[in-house]
């Protein structure tokens, strides 16, 4: 039987403000010792995102942004790609392809 994404799905995310610096973010990163957080929609029109550290990497870091000027919103990745908790792991994987 294929195993369902429920079986394997963090629950306990990790979520910062659209309009917080990357530097913010930074900081919780580490302190949390994560890798990415939700970034939450800036109003009723906004749609949730994710940003990463590569995404800090990339697209701060290495073009020599100041963190504590840029917002998340400016780099965050959108639209989130979901699916079902009933999903399996197989079509998840075929979904990344």
């Amino acid at each position: 039987m294929a195993k369902k994404i429920y079986e394997i799905m963090n629950t306990k995310l990790e979520t910062i403000p659209a309009d917080a610096t990357v530097y913010e973010a930074i900081e919780k990163l580490i302190d949390k010792r994560i890798r990415s957080l939700l970034v939450l929609p800036k109003d009723e029109k906004d749609r949730p995102g994710v940003v990463t550290v590569r995404n800090i990497i990339f697209k701060v870091l290495a073009k020599n942004l100041d963190p504590h000027k840029v917002k998340i919103s400016e780099i965050s990745s959108k639209p989130l790609i979901t699916v079902s908790k009933e999903a399996t792991v197989e079509d998840v994987l075929a979904l990344m392809e």
